[in-house]
């Protein structure tokens, strides 16, 4: 924004540390998972309604309002998958700043990714048949 530019071994160093935010957010999901017991991840009601809101409800919003919207079809093809991505890594970091339930979020998150191997070509299966 001010046009000044720093040296060469700043910009390096701190691409270096943007390049590491997901892998740490992992470690962190990690972290958090390590620590439930694996009995004890139950499915219920909130983490099915989390999972059926990120891979049914985002989704169906967007297929809904895409028709609505001067888009080409391989934009409408692109924020479908989008809406149909796993629940992102970095909401189990937050919920752990703000003193909310990391574990859960850690949770969510963890299950979105494992559901999201057979979700996401299915939706690209339908995506590329429908749009």
């Amino acid at each position: 924004m001010l046009d000044c530019r720093l040296p060469s071994f700043l910009m390096n160093s701190f691409q270096y540390i943007g390049n590491l935010t997901t892998p740490l957010s992992l470690v962190f999901i990690g972290i958090e998972m390590s620590k439930i017991p694996l009995g004890e991840i139950g499915f219920d009601k909130d983490l099915l309604l989390g999972v059926a809101g990120r891979f049914l409800v985002c989704p169906v919003c967007v297929l809904a309002l895409v028709p609505l919207l001067p888009v080409t079809p391989l934009s409408a093809q692109i924020f479908t998958m989008q809406a149909t991505m796993p629940a992102m890594t970095q909401m189990a970091i937050v919920a752990k700043n703000y003193g909310a339930d990391s574990a859960y979020a850690a949770t969510l998150s963890f299950l979105t990714v494992l559901l999201g191997i057979v979700v996401v070509p299915l939706y690209m299966m339908l995506v590329n048949m429908y749009i």
